[in-house]
């Protein structure tokens, strides 16, 4: 009988501790899953994304007299094929200026027809001095003032990481795609009319950083990127930051 007393006893004093025990061993898993749960968030997001930039640029070198900077935009979609390379495609818009002064000294007046004409003022001064004959300017010193330039281009490209870690990417880029020009025609710095056609191939390429934000699937980033317009032989230059969405 001292036994079973004794038995039962100890029974009564362990349950406390056996309960404690197990109230601790399931806040200890609780806090495991927690923890499990925790690191399986995404911080950076791969895979679909939404891409859209403005920029200022500059024309290296052009068939068009005097075109020089410019602004640019474009929205674009793509897809992260991997974790260092990516495809997008989408619509871009470009106005380029023409800075009709560069290299010349340009003088206009009305002719006997009633027309608006552009000829070399210190040559017509230097031969008619101050009362300047339009017409015979025009005929023997005639200038051509070139048009600013816009351009709508849908393009193709691919971006590769060269260098990155788990938020910061370094990136070159190389593409292609169609642009649409206008107007239908311009000069060249010799005068000599170019003819613009309305449609031309377009060449870039591109090299930039991207950032990966504590903002979950927003990533930011600055670009230099030049493209080539092939109907018109141009080469700009762009300077382009950018923000995209990743879904």
């Amino acid at each position: 009988m001292l036994r079973k007393i004794v038995v039962v006893n100890l029974m009564i004093t362990c349950i406390p501790f056996w309960l404690y025990a197990e109230g601790e061993g399931s806040q200890s898993e609780g806090a495991s899953i927690s923890s499990q749960s925790t690191k399986r968030l995404k911080e950076v997001h791969k895979g679909l994304f939404v891409n859209t930039d403005i920029a200022y640029g500059l024309t290296l070198m052009s068939d068009v007299s005097g075109l020089s900077s410019g602004f640019s935009n474009s929205i674009t979609i793509g897809y992260d094929i991997m974790d260092i390379l990516s495809m997008e495609a989408g619509f871009y818009s470009f106005f380029i200026s023409a800075s009709n002064d560069t290299g010349y000294s340009y003088g206009y007046g009305y002719n006997k027809n009633g027309n608006i004409v552009y000829f070399d003022a210190n040559k017509c001064k230097k031969e008619f001095g101050d009362k300047i004959d339009v017409d015979k300017c025009a005929e023997s010193y005639p200038k051509y003032l070139s048009s600013d330039v816009s351009v709508i281009l849908l393009g193709l490209s691919a971006k590769f990481a060269y260098l990155s870690t788990d938020r910061l990417f370094a990136f070159v880029r190389g593409g292609g795609g169609f642009a649409f020009l206008s107007p239908d025609k311009n000069y060249k710095s010799d005068g000599t009319e170019l003819k613009m056609d309305s449609s031309s191939p377009a060449f870039d390429g591109g090299l930039g950083v991207e950032y990966y934000t504590t903002l979950r699937h927003f990533s930011i980033s600055v670009e230099a990127r030049a493209y080539y317009l092939l109907g018109i032989g141009t080469l700009y230059l762009a300077l382009q930051p950018s923000i995209k969405y990743t879904f």
